[in-house]
């Protein structure tokens, strides 16, 4: 009897575990980086421009992604033309100018976009891995973070 009962509350703690470690929001860790962690990091790959982030989606990938995130940076290349409210830029983590030019020629994608050719990002530890999102409200503050290509409803990714 006294082994039966073991093993349901080895089942329920073990249960309640999991249950603890399965929330909404994955990447806690990265909800914290600052706004000015972002436009420094920004700032350094756009030869020093002042690149707003409230009210942004951000897209990170790098330029030999799989094609579930090229179809979804096809989607949000679509989303841009529709809309004004929300602005959406790329960020393409590659080596070559040539080879981040290619792709957006390749994909057609208008998306302003930036080149990290040093995954700075990655080494700046802004994000985890790539392909991913980032959704920055109004104040400048990460709501969101997702891969990109997860088959998640973009526009509940945004609201």
């Amino acid at each position: 009897m006294k082994s039966w009962q073991s093993k349901i509350n080895r089942l329920i703690f073990l249960l309640l575990v999991v249950a603890a470690g399965c929330n909404e929001r994955s990447y806690s860790d990265y909800y914290d980086k600052p706004l000015s962690e972002w436009e420094s990091y920004l700032s350094a790959i756009s030869d020093h421009q002042q690149i707003e982030l409230k009210n942004t989606v951000l897209l990170v990938l790098k330029s030999s992604e799989c094609s579930p995130a090229l179809a979804e940076l096809s989607w949000w290349n679509s989303f841009t033309k529709d809309q004004k409210r929300i602005e959406v830029k790329l960020i393409i983590i590659e080596k070559y100018a040539t080879t981040a030019k290619v792709l957006l020629e390749q994909e057609n994608i208008f998306i302003p976009s930036y080149r990290d050719f040093a995954a700075v990002i990655l080494d700046k530890d802004l994000l985890p891995s790539t392909p991913m999102k980032v959704y920055f409200d109004q104040q400048g503050e990460i709501e969101n973070i997702k891969p990109i290509g997860a088959h998640s409803n973009e526009m509940e990714f945004i609201n």
